[in-house]
């Protein structure tokens, strides 16, 4: 999924944002992550950085420094109060999907 995105382009992403809310309301999350991807210069494929770094003639590489990225959002997004995962129950998920 993480190279599926930075083909596509984390600009596409963030266009699509209201659609989605529009169509999934309440039950939607919008994690902050992919517009820090664009704020630290990370469009995906098309520029070379993403999640993956993009050499012509190579296979994509992890790019460990979007780490920090990734923290960020964490934080911003108050996904791991006190830094531990929070628990969602299979009904949680199920509700969350129909």
């Amino acid at each position: 999924p993480f190279q599926l995105g930075d083909l596509a382009g984390h600009g596409i992403g963030v266009a699509v944002k209201d659609l989605y809310d529009k169509a999934y309301g309440d039950r939607m999350f919008w994690s902050p992550l992919t517009e820090l991807l664009l704020k630290s210069g990370r469009n995906g494929k098309i520029n070379g950085r993403g999640y993956y770094v993009y050499e012509k003639g190579s296979k994509p590489k992890p790019d460990s420094s979007v780490l920090s990225v990734v923290e960020e959002s964490r934080k911003l997004a108050s996904i791991m109060p006190g830094g531990k995962p929070i628990s969602v129950s299979d009904k949680e998920i199920v509700e969350m999907i129909l």
